[in-house]
Order: structure tokens, then sequence, then C-alpha cells
């Protein structure tokens, strides 16, 4: 063959085939690394920070009037401190009552009477009727365990105005810097939040619970150790729990001894049935008894009749068969 011809055919070949693919071009070592994928480092996870103690918050903040636990501290304070005597703190309350219509009415506006009937005298510029809380609060001497005693008793009261966890820094801080109560308008200051309308609702709460203010200020409890308000909601509901099963368990047996008495009422109706029914067979025997007998009876009374009645015509047939015998023999 010819050569020429063969390298003809190589590059028509060449022309009808698909050319070579080349290779792409090596990366370098840097490149290479920085193609590799890399394992990410997860980021530094945050502690949590411990969170900051909330403040006892038992007061109402800024100008405001007087909550339920600050009307609680106050009807403990003036029972502790306040008057010498019961009389003495129940002449004072009824007379604060007598006006108490128009304290709710004016709130804000409300100043006590300084003349006729349940006036208060005025000394200096304050009202007489302020003077026992006055006395209670900054003329009398609070010892720490004055404070643990009614922050005790506080804890310890069931109804309005429970609160847990008062001590020495939050009353002294009330006594030291009493909290400011509503204003009537901008250009008066504030009042002090004890001498307002408020007073009022010390005084009510005097009047409704003061037996039990006085009990609770005497009982002798530990602080660390007396029951907090959420102690005395999870032993309530371990109360109720209990009810709940004794509840259930009353039911069960109220259910079972109903079963039962009604399985007995069923049991004894049959009974008296099955009596019903022997009585009733003993009588239809009875009946049919006495009935056969006077059956009987009345057929042998009949029987014997029949039969005297046919003697007696037998009788007289005799006689008759005789006569006319002995006539014809005649």
């Amino acid at each position: 063959m010819c050569r020429f011809c063969d390298k003809e055919k190589e590059e028509s070949w060449e022309l009808f085939s698909t050319p070579k693919e080349k290779l792409p071009p090596q990366p370098n070592e840097v490149e290479r690394i920085r193609a590799e994928p890399r394992e990410r480092t997860p980021p530094p996870v945050r502690t949590e920070t411990k969170a900051k103690k909330e403040p006892n918050r038992w007061l109402a903040s800024g100008e405001a009037d007087a909550g339920d636990t600050e009307i609680l501290w106050l009807a403990m304070a003036l029972n502790f401190k306040g008057f010498p005597t019961v009389e003495e703190q129940k002449e004072w309350y009824k007379k604060v009552l007598l006006d108490e219509t128009r304290a709710r009415e004016q709130r804000e506006a409300w100043k006590p009477l300084s003349t006729g009937d349940g006036a208060w005298p005025l000394k200096g510029k304050s009202s007489t009727l302020f003077e026992p809380i006055e006395r209670a609060l900054k003329c009398c001497t609070w010892t720490h365990s004055d404070y643990e005693k009614i922050g005790t008793a506080i804890q310890l009261w069931d109804g309005p105005g429970q609160h847990d966890g008062l001590g020495k820094t939050q009353l002294d801080s009330y006594i030291h810097k009493p909290p400011l109560g509503s204003r009537l308008n901008k250009k008066t200051a504030p009042p002090v939040r004890w001498r307002t309308w408020s007073v009022v609702k010390v005084a009510a709460m005097m009047k409704e619970h003061g037996v039990a203010l006085r009990r609770a200020l005497k009982l002798d409890v530990d602080p660390l150790t007396a029951p907090t308000s959420w102690d005395r909601i999870a032993a309530a509901e371990e109360r109720a729990s209990t009810a709940e099963k004794q509840l259930q368990e009353k039911q069960r047996a109220t259910a079972k001894l109903v079963g039962t008495h009604r399985k007995l009422k069923d049991a004894s109706k049959k009974k008296h049935r099955s009596v019903l029914r022997a009585e009733e067979r003993a009588k239809l025997l009875q009946q049919q008894k006495e009935a056969k007998s006077a059956l009987l009876s009345s057929l042998a009374a009949g029987g014997a009749g029949h039969l005297g009645q046919r003697r007696g015509e037998a009788a007289s047939d005799s006689t008759t068969l005789r006569h006319q015998l002995g006539g014809q023999t005649a």
C-alpha cells in the first residue's frame, strides 16, 4: 500500500473524530489547601449569667394610693406600737370610719374634718387623726426582732395583703423614706401616702380583722421556717388531691353499697314472688280440696235421698199390688 494513502486516511479520520479532552491545570499546594473543606469550629457557648435578684416589690412605685400589703403593714404597726390599749384603738378606727363615705368619694381631695361631728382638731397644720400612725412609725423604736415579727406575720397572713420575705430592709425603708400618695394637682406637692384617704382603708381593716391581727402578732414562729405563700399553695393542692381521692373512694364504696342493696332488693323481690306463688298454690289446693269434699258430700246426700225415694216408691207399689190382688181374690 502507498504510504501517502495511509497518511490521507489518518488525516480524514482525525477530521471526523472528537478532539482529546485536555486535563485542567493542577493547582498548587496553597490553592489545594484552600479548596479543601474545613470543619468549622462551633462558636463558643455563652454561659448563662445568673439572673439578677428582683427587688421585693410590695409597694406601688411613684405617686399612688396604698396597696393591700401596705394597708396590712400599717394596720399591724398600729396594733403593735400605735395604741397602749385595745379600747383606744377601737375608739380611733370607729371615729375614722364615720367619714368613710366622703373619703371614698373624694379620694385625693379628701381631708379630715376639723369642725363638726367627727372632727379631728388640728395640731399645728396637721390633723390629729394621723397621730397614732406617726407615733407608731416615728416616735417608737423599732428593733430587728420587731421587723422580723411583723414580716413573719405578714407572710403568714391568710387574706389580702399577704407578702413573702418582708424584713428590716423593706420596713425600715418605709419608715425613713415613706412613699408618696397621689397629688390633687400639679401645683401641690404630693402628700405622704399614709396621710391620704388610704387611712380609711387601714381603719376598715382594723375593724374587720382586729382580733386576727393581734393574734398574728402574738405568733412565735421562726422567720426562716415560716411557710411562704407557695408552700401553703402546695399544701392546699395536696389537701385538695387527698380530699379528691377520699371522695372517689367514698363514691366507689357508695356505688358498691348501692349495687349490693339493689341485688338484695331484687333477691327479696324474687323471694317474695316465690312465697306469693306458693301461697297462691296452697290456696288453690285448699279450694280444690274443699270443692272436692263439697262435691262428694253433695253426691252422697243426693244418692241417699234418691235411694229413700226409690224405697218409698217400691213400698207404695207393693201395697197397691197387694190391694189389687186382694180385690181380685174377693
